[in-house]
């Protein structure tokens, strides 16, 4: 995961892939935990970068902000940095 915002995130996928637009589609990571049951995600963007692809995911709920969320994230950046 590259990004993560309320309304959705950013995956760089380096493996050649044949996603599109609209295609809905189910992501596992560590931030699962933090997002509200029941929420979906939907492919919004495609982009070609380098051997990749970049694909913006919405989410169909908005994310509550939490403490928690907050510290996690800021973690992870620490991390990848």
């Amino acid at each position: 995961m590259v990004d993560f915002s309320l309304a959705g995130c950013g995956i760089y996928l380096e493996a050649p892939n044949d996603f599109c637009k609209g295609l809905a589609l189910k992501v596992e990571c560590p931030l699962n935990q933090f997002l509200p049951a029941g929420i979906s995600f939907e492919i919004v963007a495609v982009k070609k970068q380098g051997n990749g692809t970049l694909l913006g995911i919405q989410f169909n709920q908005q994310v509550l902000m939490s403490n928690r969320l907050k510290t996690t994230l800021a973690e992870l950046s620490l991390n990848v940095s």
